[in-house]
């Protein structure tokens, strides 16, 4: 079993059978709040947002994905989870004015002047480079455009997860921590966070 820091410690109770599926054992967080919470740890994070509901099985895992290496955690998560589980994984990945620079991403084309096999080529090579697919598992490549914070809710809406995963770089910066915001305090399922492995430039 696999320890699972989880935020609220209140809602430890709430998460417990959820955390039987994963194949977690649960360790309440008792600081002041989630931003405290991701700010100390370092080792993934549950976070069960105020109006979450907490399911008691796992049917659908959404990665939030950039479409960079730095987000192999979450996919490794999702990976063991869903092998334990029999979840499906949905990879959501926004197409924003700001593509990914970390090296090894893959920018999407363009719109304007991609062709329809272009663009099955860059979901192949996406799906190739990015998730692993053990065998038995089920991962499928969703993908929205727009302002990330705007775009993600209502493709959460759309595709219904059971639990979001997220990575972020571990900074209180505004700016790099948008969509990590959104997600915890806006999510209507558990969101479990873990920090980004840096790539070598």
């Amino acid at each position: 079993m696999k320890t699972i820091a989880v935020t609220p410690a209140s809602a430890a109770k709430r998460a417990a059978k959820l955390a039987e599926v994963a194949g977690w054992t649960l360790e309440p967080y008792y600081e002041r709040g989630v931003e405290d919470a991701l700010l100390e740890i370092r080792e993934p994070l549950l976070v069960i947002p105020p109006h979450a509901r907490v399911p008691r099985s796992l049917d659908r895992i959404v990665v939030v994905h950039e479409g960079s290496p730095l987000v192999t955690p979450a996919m490794e998560m999702a990976d063991e989870v869903a092998l334990v589980s029999g979840a499906e994984i949905v990879v959501l990945h926004v197409i924003s004015a700001k593509p990914p620079k970390a090296p090894g991403s893959l920018p999407s084309p363009r719109f304007a002047d991609s062709l329809s096999y272009a663009w099955e080529e860059w979901r192949l090579e996406f799906l190739r480079r990015f998730c692993k697919m053990p065998k038995g598992l089920s991962v499928s490549l969703e993908v929205t455009s727009g302002d990330p914070v705007e775009a993600i809710p209502p493709a959460l809406i759309r595709i219904h997860p059971s639990l979001v995963v997220a990575t972020w770089k571990g900074k209180a910066d505004p700016d790099r921590s948008r969509i990590l915001r959104m997600l915890v305090s806006d999510s209507r399922c558990p969101v479990l966070v873990l920090r980004e492995r840096p790539t070598s430039s």
